[in-house]
């Protein structure tokens, strides 16, 4: 989107900011979640809900989650999945550990996520 014709504005940067979180450029992001295998679908969950909430949501809050539907003798394998599936997603850079809560490492991935998975 760059012209070096025209002058770059807020009002540009915007453009093509939402252009980007709204294509496929960030697609691999996606892809890449299926080498997970078992654990896809929890990571997935774990972004999701991540990308509704932009200051981030504390551990608590994801085992919780992750407990929806579960019986209550099972915490302790889901509390496992989640310490696994967390080191996963920040090792491979979607997430990051900010002080008590868990956030997306970059916000153009958060929009990313939001607009292709929830909206």
């Amino acid at each position: 989107m760059y012209d070096e014709e025209k002058a770059m504005t807020t009002e540009s940067i915007d453009i093509a900011y939402n252009k980007l979180v709204s294509e496929n450029y960030l697609t691999t992001w996606s892809e890449r979640l299926v080498e997970y295998g078992e654990l896809e679908i929890p990571a997935r969950q774990i972004l999701k809900s991540l990308s509704f909430n932009p200051s981030g949501l504390s551990r608590e809050t994801l085992l919780n989650m992750l407990m929806t539907g579960q019986e209550s003798s099972r915490v302790e394998d889901m509390d496992y999945l989640l310490s696994k599936v967390l080191r996963m997603l920040e090792n491979d850079g979607y997430i990051m550990k900010k002080e008590a809560v868990r956030v997306f490492r970059s916000p153009l991935l958060r929009d990313y996520w939001f607009n292709t998975f929830v909206q």
